[in-house]
């Protein structure tokens, strides 16, 4: 990418920022994808290219990624509802170390005594995966042998989320289908309604017709006797 392509990133990124941030920052809402900016929608809102927002070794535009993390810290403190700090895997693990020392909390562990790393990152709140980082994998004997583990029976909290997820969403399929099954009958019976009716009308038609021959052959009767 050329110096002058950078430049007019730059700018490019300068001036939808500044126009949204007099909007309001409200006006960032809708660019807000799981915490952080959707690069995909502020290079197509502002017109800069996404390379340029991407972040990596040899990637991204330097002056408009800085910008770009400038923004986002500003709208975590206007907007923490949308817009989240990122917290590394440690930074989630020592949070959740802090809770259980607060807490009197203990390590969970299945019936056999061994640590039920399932459970565990559940409780933290990232994939089983990341209990095999070094950083972690370093602490997490040392934190159990401190604090201490505990055989925890049932389900996490999580789990019984999940649970009730699947269970609500059995419910609403066996609703869809009695609501589908309901509408094929409604859609029979007003078809059988309208036949029914087209017959009636038939029948109505065929008594006047017969009504009026027979007056006719009444009348003409009358006048063949005169």
């Amino acid at each position: 990418m050329s110096k002058a392509q950078g430049e007019a990133n730059v700018t490019k990124f300068l001036l939808w920022r500044d126009a949204l941030i007099n909007k309001g920052y409200s006006a960032f809402k809708p660019f807000a994808n799981s915490g952080s900016l959707n690069r995909s929608k502020v290079s197509r809102e502002s017109g800069v290219d996404l390379n340029a927002l991407k972040v990596g070794k040899g990637k991204g535009n330097p002056t408009v990624l800085f910008h770009y993390d400038k923004l986002e810290e500003t709208l975590q403190a206007k907007l923490p509802v949308y817009f989240t700090v990122k917290k590394s895997a440690l930074e989630q693990y020592q949070d959740y170390i802090e809770e259980l020392e607060k807490t009197g909390g203990k390590f969970p562990v299945d019936a056999e005594n061994d640590l039920d790393f399932i459970r565990l990152a559940k409780d933290i709140g990232f994939p089983t995966a990341r209990l095999n980082s070094p950083n972690i994998k370093k602490l997490l004997n040392d934190d159990m042998s401190r604090i201490g583990t505990k055989v925890v029976v049932g389900k996490t909290v999580q789990e019984m989320m999940e649970s009730n997820l699947i269970s609500s969403n059995s419910e609403l399929s066996k609703c869809r289908k009695d609501l589908a099954i309901a509408e094929e009958k409604n859609d029979s019976l007003t078809k059988q309604n309208l036949q029914l009716q087209s017959e009636n009308r038939k029948l109505k038609q065929q008594s006047t017709e017969k009504e009026e021959s027979l007056e006719h052959t009444i009348e003409s009767g009358r006048r063949f006797t005169l």
